[in-house]
């Protein structure tokens, strides 16, 4: 699942950045339609695969990019400790 908060500019996607990898972008048509909006966040769900699933599994860390709605570039950054060991517990 791939939470943003209300008052993203969706045109410009979703952006995940591994370590120092290439940008993966992703237009919320792809990553949604989002499922559930709230008063604080919207949710969609995306298929992790290909290259950007091989960089998370090799990652230390990442940055979830967007806009917002001013345009304004945000930069979450998230540990990906735990990451690989959390998908082979997967059912």
């Amino acid at each position: 699942m791939i939470f943003v908060p209300i008052g993203v500019r969706l045109p410009p996607g979703l952006g995940i950045q591994v370590d120092q990898r290439p940008l993966h972008t992703y237009s919320f048509e792809i990553c949604g339609p989002f499922e559930i909006c709230g008063p604080e966040s919207c949710q969609a769900r995306a298929i992790l695969e290909g290259d950007l699933l091989k960089d998370l599994k090799a990652g230390l860390t990442g940055d979830v990019k967007f806009q917002t709605a001013a345009g304004q570039v945000v930069v979450v950054p998230v540990s990906l400790e735990g990451f690989s060991a959390a998908l082979r517990a997967l059912p």
